[in-house]
């Protein structure tokens, strides 16, 4: 039996804007040379390796669920991105901060790459040939382009952004230091950043990985609108999060998340009968050039109606699709049935629901829930379609019941064992 686990960290997004066109230009020409030294990490990987495979091998890695060895990866790994990918990002970007984050935002991506099977020679091709010069780079880039900055505990927060409070923030564009206003729209969050702060200037050693994003075309001006986002420890967030007075109960919710719905089927788990059920529609998810803001504003908005609908009628355990293999399974048997069509609806398959489901798990553990759990998804929706009709209901409502059964049958079965 799987049960959900909350992520160490979550990311706070805050809202800034840079003035003057000076400024403006040493961002986005400091953001192409990070551009830069990722693209030549990759080049360097698929000229080198062609996989991670050869470069794991050479250093020894070898993937286990064992937790010490587990440990002893981790160490190898910072040798083996200190070894191949940090020089070539420090010749581009020459500091240290840049260099480590664009480092491990490469080693992430190969990892996930590996992960789902995919050849990183033909997925980077077009990428490694398009690699610019030196004097080539512009910083006129109008793309989805960011920078990461990483840092220990050593740095006392962030050694290239820096959180002065939760209304101004400092930028370190290697040449100078460019201040800017920051605005957190979740009083939860500015509460988290505010501890943050306090935590760092009474001489506490506290790291936070921070990020610029720039996603908005550029087309002149003095003002040019970004995004600074946080990564930031849970426990801060869990500790002001109100808790809810969780009872014993026999009733099992299994929620079935799609890009535009979330069905509930709340049963009894002493007979398999269901009591009470529910479909919550956000209609907006599933339209394009949508802002994300208003998805995620209208998401949380229905989980946290989800789970005061369950609480009220004192359900308290929760079940899940497992989100992890969600994305593999879904888009395997898409192939299989020949009914993945675009890239598009391969995004709202897959990595929409995987984060609507996570968004679910953390906000249950945020309150004080017991952790959600996570069934595989193989044929829930495969049944619902042969027997909904027997239930009258929609067969999205019925997978929702057969997850609420399966993981009942899971839990039982662990139970004996």
């Amino acid at each position: 039996m799987k049960i959900f686990t909350p992520p160490e960290y979550i990311t706070i997004i805050t809202y800034s804007r840079i003035t003057g066109i000076e400024n403006i230009k040493l961002l986005l020409n400091y953001i192409s040379k990070y551009n830069l030294a990722r693209d030549r990490i990759y080049k360097t990987f698929v000229e080198n390796y062609h996989n991670l495979q050869t470069l794991w091998k050479e250093y020894g890695i070898y993937v286990s669920k064992f937790e010490d060895l587990k440990k002893i990866n981790e160490k190898k790994e910072k040798a083996l991105i200190q070894n191949e990918f940090y020089d070539i990002a420090y010749d581009v970007l020459l500091n240290a901060g840049y260099a480590e984050g664009v480092s491990w935002e490469v080693y992430a991506t190969l990892k996930s790459l590996n992960a789902l099977k995919l050849k990183v020679k033909e997925l980077d091709k077009k990428l490694v040939d398009s690699i610019p010069n030196d004097d080539e780079i512009e910083f006129n880039l109008w793309k989805y382009i960011t920078c990461i900055g990483r840092a220990t505990k050593y740095d006392k927060g962030n050694r290239n952004i820096k959180l002065l409070s939760t209304n101004e923030a400092r930028i370190n564009l290697n040449i100078k230091w460019v201040n800017v206003p920051i605005w957190i729209k979740s009083r939860k969050y500015r509460y988290v950043i505010q501890n943050l702060i306090d935590n760092i200037s009474n001489g506490n050693y506290i790291a936070y990985t921070a990020r610029v994003i720039v996603n908005k075309e550029y087309v002149g001006g003095t003002s040019l609108p970004i995004e600074i986002h946080i990564t930031v420890p849970i426990e801060p967030m869990y500790e002001i999060y109100p808790k809810i007075k969780v009872r014993e109960s026999p009733l099992v919710a299994g929620h079935d998340v799609n890009s535009d719905r979330l069905n509930t089927v709340i049963i009894d788990s002493r007979n398999f009968k269901a009591i009470h059920w529910r479909t919550w529609w956000y209609t907006n998810a599933s339209i394009k050039n949508i802002n994300a803001d208003k998805i995620w504003n209208e998401i949380t908005q229905t989980i946290g109606n989800d789970i005061e609908f369950c609480r009220q009628r004192n359900c308290f355990y929760h079940v899940f699709e497992d989100y992890s293999l969600i994305g593999e399974w879904k888009l395997l048997d898409s192939l299989r049935h020949k009914k993945l069509r675009d890239t598009e609806a391969n995004w709202r398959m897959i990595t929409f629901r995987s984060s609507v489901i996570e968004k679910y798990g953390i906000e249950l553990y945020l309150l004080g829930y017991s952790l959600p759990q996570l069934i595989h998804p193989k044929g829930t929706t495969q049944i619902a379609e042969e027997i909904h009709t027997l239930f009258g209901w929609d067969v999205h409502t019925t997978s929702a019941y057969l997850i609420a059964c399966f993981g009942t049958i899971e839990k039982e079965m662990k139970q004996i064992i």
